[in-house]
């Protein structure tokens, strides 16, 4: 099977120059050693994953556009109303951690299967303690790093710095409640409440760097977070694939190339490929 072939089966739905902070060189190397130990299926989890980091990324990138272009809209003395802005805003925060707490969850049910740790259904998920630490005991390395990143994972950590909390309320219980300030600080225009659940009843000027979170940091502290982890199960996974042994040489392309399925309705020659923005 050739390299392009083994991308095209492993990352189709992903645009990678999207992502540069996701090791591309790794996920080469990962589909063309399961492909070789005949082990591909213990991946489509991991695939399913990538696409959903991918998406989190771009919801990320909506939020932080959406209030950048309020903020360059201000003007002293007028008061101006963003109201579908804020809706756009909220919606992409929430689409970022809908889409990067199941990103966690595909990543879960990866670890258990290639690192057979036999855990079922719902308890295959790095909000539980116990299934964080039977991930930790199979890698050493992802364990460092899942320690790193407990408040991120844990759902006792009632604030939005938890994914696990932060998802858990916003789908079963509320949503984003995120207020316009006037005129826009340090924290600019559409802060994100730290607390869950969150509520702006007699908030005093002075508690603002309290109660609240910039929403750029609050985007690339969650996409950072779980960016890493992704890149460390991807590891955690080729050194699984490498215990064999196998001398199975790595093909690397110069370039990433990014794939999307395309069913064709007709026959017919193609002249010239154009890509869309």
């Amino acid at each position: 099977m050739t390299l392009t072939q083994e991308a095209l089966h492993f990352f189709t739905g992903v645009a990678f120059d999207l992502m540069p902070d996701i090791g591309y060189t790794d996920l080469e190397e990962l589909s063309q050693l399961a492909i070789y130990n005949e082990r591909d299926h213990h991946y489509a989890a991991a695939r399913e994953a990538l696409q959903k980091v991918q998406w989190a990324k771009i919801s990320a990138v909506q939020a932080i556009s959406v209030e950048q272009e309020i903020i360059a809209q201000y003007k002293p003395g007028v008061l101006s109303l963003h109201l579908l802005g804020q809706v756009q805003h909220a919606k992409a925060l929430f689409e970022l951690v809908a889409h990067a707490k199941s990103a966690l969850d595909s990543l879960s049910v990866c670890l258990n299967d290639v690192h057979g740790l036999g855990i079922q259904g719902g308890d295959r998920d790095l909000k539980w303690p116990r299934f964080r630490s039977k991930v930790s005991h199979a890698d050493n390395v992802l364990g460092k790093i899942l320690s790193r990143l407990k408040p991120w994972l844990d759902k006792s950590n009632k604030t939005c710095k938890s994914i696990s909390a932060l998802r858990d309320y916003w789908i079963h219980i509320g949503a984003p409640s995120i207020p316009q300030i006037y005129p826009p600080t340090g924290l600019g225009a559409l802060p994100v409440p730290i607390a869950i659940p969150s509520s702006f009843i007699e908030i005093e000027h002075k508690d603002y760097d309290k109660l609240f979170w910039d929403s750029r940091s609050f985007a690339e502290y969650h996409i950072a977070n779980l960016e890493a982890f992704f890149n460390a199960t991807i590891k955690s996974c080729i050194a699984v694939e490498r215990k064999p042994g196998n001398g199975q040489p790595i093909t690397h392309s110069t370039t990433k190339t990014s794939f999307f399925p395309l069913l064709a309705t007709e026959t017919f020659k193609v002249d010239k490929l154009a890509l869309s923005h």
